[in-house]
């Protein structure tokens, strides 16, 4: 799974964990209004260099274009 929601202790907190579909790595992003939001995270993901691509109608994560690059080859 490329992103989870893991929620805080106070209610309507917590953090999006996102994973990267081939080597593992990991970058969470918090949030404290209860609703996440997914195109915002998403958005900070690709600043952060991760890139995005959907396969078989699955949407995967990945911490660069390498493991992306990788991720193909071997599905």
């Amino acid at each position: 799974m490329s992103k989870q929601i893991v929620w805080g202790i106070e209610y309507g907190e917590g953090t999006v964990e996102c994973c990267c579909d081939q080597c593992g790595e990991e970058i969470d992003f918090e949030f404290e209004d209860c609703k996440p939001d997914f195109g915002v995270i998403q958005q900070q993901l690709f600043e952060c260099g991760w890139t995005a691509f959907r396969y078989h109608g699955k949407w995967h994560d990945f911490c660069c274009e390498k493991c992306r690059d990788q991720f193909i080859k071997t599905h």
